[in-house]
């Protein structure tokens, strides 16, 4: 008796704190008990789904010692994945071999390749020629790495004048050691020194993709470069919005767009939040199936995370989504194989506008593998998990 009035005082505080339990757990009590059986994937397409969203069952067919999809095992990480395709790259740019470097971009970007989780493996190619942090075996000092880093792309540019590859990827490296030199605080944190770097950078960078602009992009990352540059330049409204429409118009599925897109938005950079939402609702005319459930789910993860400081609070416009991101991560994990990263996100998304249930089915196939770019400590992480497991065990109890 004093367990169940403690589990209903806990909460009854939270739904005075606002959190809304969307779908109700109470609705979904009937189905907690086979949640942890494997089910047939929903028969209806992908533009049913999102038109017609439906509660299908989370982690349907990912539950453990079971496959997530033929040829994708449980356990699919999709950073490990994209990691891997990172070093792979970045190897290569070592060793100086530009011409099989040229070769695996063109095809990255003509076959369209998604790595495990859904990731393109284009982008996963130009984070390795343009971010020297991935490389194990070179000094963590920035300036050292980058310097070394740049050095290879002026060597493969000279060798390669015509390499649109090598002029993108130079451009995002400038770009990358730029936002270095200033960090990732408001502008009153930012030195004089790391200021005048940041521009200076940026300025490089951006001369680097004028020299890519002149043979008529045909790669969709140049878009996403030129996006990034033009956040730290404070470029205009006007043109921000013609890049991502040119990009958009080139290859509309290519995620790092939007991502790139997204932050031009947001209040920090002069953007609102009628806007962000409005990308949201705009997104299933905007892309394919085939990307849809991973733009969805990043996009909406960034719009809830740019209102509250970088955390994931409730939102009553992004948990109208809710029912079409629970679709999207199924959808994404058939397509694709499990995504421990994405599987973060939308935990910790579903968990902080009260869809306990959502929740609780991803933290079972979860189990301790926190994201630390998602869960600020292991203490909020573990904490979730035992508020989603209560929740959803009181009303399995009490139906």
């Amino acid at each position: 008796m004093k367990l169940s009035v403690g589990l209903f005082f806990i909460f009854a505080l939270l739904v005075a704190g606002g959190l809304r339990l969307i779908p109700s757990v109470r609705q979904n009590a009937d189905s907690f008990a086979a949640a942890n059986t494997a089910q047939e994937p929903p028969t209806n397409t992908a533009q049913e789904a999102r038109t017609k969203p439906r509660d299908f069952p989370i982690m349907g067919s990912c539950q453990p010692g079971k496959e997530a999809h033929p040829n994708k095992p449980l356990g699919i990480n999709s950073t490990y994945a994209f990691g891997q395709e990172v070093i792979k790259t970045r190897e290569l740019l070592l060793r100086g071999d530009f011409a099989l470097l040229e070769r695996n971009a063109q095809q990255a970007r003509s076959t369209k390749e998604h790595l495990p989780g859904g990731r393109w493996k284009l982008h996963a190619i130009y984070d390795g020629l343009s971010d020297p942090m991935w490389e194990p075996a070179i000094s963590r000092e920035a300036n050292v790495a980058y310097s070394k880093l740049i050095g290879q792309l002026n060597a493969w540019r000279k060798s390669n004048p015509s390499s649109q590859t090598a002029w993108i990827a130079s451009a995002e490296a400038w770009t990358n050691w730029a936002w270095q030199a200033r960090g990732t605080g408001f502008a009153h944190t930012v030195s004089d020194e790391g200021g005048q770097h940041f521009k200076s950078r940026l300025n490089q960078a951006h001369a680097y993709l004028n020299e890519a602009a002149k043979q008529s992009p045909t790669c969709p990352h140049y878009y996403a470069a030129a996006l990034a540059i033009g956040l730290g330049l404070d470029w205009d409204d006007q043109t921000v919005e013609k890049l991502f429409q040119a990009g958009h118009q080139l290859e509309k599925n290519y995620s790092p767009i939007y991502f790139h897109y997204l932050p031009h938005l947001t209040s920090n950079w002069g953007g609102d939040k009628k806007k962000l939402a409005s990308l949201l609702n705009r997104l299933p005319q905007l892309c394919d199936a085939e990307d849809y459930s991973l733009i969805l789910i990043e996009t909406t993860c960034y719009y809830v995370r740019s209102l509250a400081g970088n955390r994931y609070e409730q939102d009553s416009e992004a948990a109208r989504l809710l029912p079409q991101l629970r679709v999207s991560f199924y959808e994404l994990e058939q397509r694709y194989g499990l995504s421990y990263t994405t599987a973060n996100k939308v935990a910790r998304f579903a968990y902080a506008n009260g869809d306990y249930y959502t929740s609780q089915q991803i933290f079972k196939v979860l189990s301790n593998r926190r994201d630390e770019d998602v869960w600020d400590s292991e203490k909020q992480f573990t904490s979730a998990k035992w508020m989603a497991d209560t929740v959803c065990q009181h009303f399995k109890n009490h139906p």
